[in-house]
């Protein structure tokens, strides 16, 4: 037994040492400031919202996209249908903003093979003009004044195909649901940038990517808009660009039932979408929680039976791999999020713990993603039988969703 609890306490100080040098590189990259687009190089843009259910955050978003320090946009929102609750939100925000490129529309056509995010977005850039870059955002997002330049302004290089920022959960209340969501994206925020991963939620598209590739009629097959991206990019041989500065605050709350249905979804867009990192990601992931189970077993034995350095052994390794988590997440935090916007650790034990339990979580996360074939999704039922085969089972409203999926806050449309 003190073999294997040696062995797992080498495999745990190695992940402490990985995530130490991971974030190193990536707060190097975050530290080069990117700087927002110059008056003679805005391109036109279009900015695409599609809006299913009235998210708390939907005004404050729509007033952020009015105020954008940005000449050539326009926006579209794409109501989800002409009873959708979001739509008296978008009427009254938009009565007290006269005079703005704002167009609303309604979703024509919910399509039956893919998601309700995905039917809009095809609609929507189906009539594109003279625009020159696509901008997706998302309700649970609120844009800055800048945000529209700091996200073109990387377009300018010929090799960048798309910009994207990403989101940070900021939990006010400390529930478990919320606090597992967050260690959680913590990390995904890292992981996605190294893999070169996009975030629907932030994301600008070059329309020659649009143009040039059949990312639209993928669209109308997939479960979701953003990962599918990758694949497009790389046969273009373009590149996906991270923008720091846009690393947009989420402070929506969710219980643990509504935290894993969340991490469910995106789990399974990446297997679906992006096999590669879905696999050599969450291997490394099952090699953690295992050396963290097989260490708090021999910590238990060892105090149970009086074997002092076995229990030493578990609890070094599971102390220091959850603590050198937490302390990276504190520095990613104090350093990229805006000033007065962190930290959200009020609770340092309970954190502590949800860093623990986020490692366990995952295990039954990768596996329900691995399996999975139905998900509810905004009050949708979808059959997934692959990357291409997404079954929309019965169109609904959103005013006629249960109400448990209607309270579900699970980051909106992401």
């Amino acid at each position: 037994m003190a073999t294997l609890a040696l062995i797992s306490l080498g495999l745990l100080l190695l992940v402490a040492l990985e995530q130490c040098v991971a974030v190193l590189v990536f707060m190097r990259y975050c530290r080069q400031r990117s700087v927002p687009a110059t008056d003679g190089v805005l391109p036109n843009v279009l900015v695409v919202l599609p809006v299913r259910g009235a998210d708390d955050t939907l005004a404050d978003c729509i007033g952020g996209l009015a105020r954008q320090d940005y000449a050539n946009y326009r926006v579209r929102i794409v109501l989800d249908s002409d009873v959708d609750p979001g739509r008296q939100v978008v009427d009254d925000v938009l009565a007290d903003l006269p005079d703005l490129p704002i167009e609303v529309v309604e979703l024509v056509e919910p399509h039956a093979r893919c998601s309700l995010k995905c039917s809009a977005v095809y609609q929507v850039t189906e009539n594109l003009g003279d625009c020159e870059v696509v901008a997706l955002l998302d309700t649970d997002v609120v844009p800055h004044a800048n945000w529209l330049r700091e996200l073109i302004a990387p377009l300018a290089d010929e090799q960048v195909g798309a910009t994207t920022g990403n989101r940070w959960y900021l939990p006010q209340q400390g529930q478990w649901g919320s606090l597992v969501r967050y260690c959680w994206n913590a990390a995904a925020v890292a992981t996605m940038y190294f893999w070169g991963m996009p975030w629907g939620g932030t994301l600008a598209i070059k329309r020659k990517v649009l143009d040039g590739t059949d990312l639209r009629e993928r669209w109308l097959r997939a479960g979701c808009e953003d990962v599918p991206l990758v694949a497009v990019l790389k046969k273009l041989r373009l590149q996906v660009h991270f923008v720091p500065s846009l690393l947009m605050v989420d402070r929506n709350e969710c219980a643990m039932r509504a935290c894993l249905r969340f991490l469910d979804r995106q789990l399974l867009w990446t297997r679906l979408y992006y096999p590669a990192c879905w696999w050599i990601c969450n291997i490394w992931q099952v090699a953690i929680a295992l050396s963290m189970v097989v260490l708090l077993f021999c910590a238990l034995a060892g105090l149970a039976t009086g074997q002092w350095l076995l229990l030493a052994y578990g609890a070094l390794g599971i102390g220091i791999c959850v603590t050198t988590s937490l302390l990276m997440v504190r520095w990613m935090e104090h350093d990229l999020l805006p000033q007065g916007k962190g930290p959200a650790m009020r609770w340092p034990l309970k954190t502590w713990c949800a860093v623990a339990l986020t490692s366990l979580l995952i295990v039954r996360v990768i596996w329900i993603s691995l399996w999975t074939r139905e998900i509810k999704w905004r009050g949708i039922d979808y059959k997934i039988s692959g990357p291409w085969d997404v079954q929309l089972v019965e169109y609904r409203p959103y005013s006629a969703a249960p109400p448990a999926a209607e309270a579900e806050q699970s980051g909106a449309l992401v």
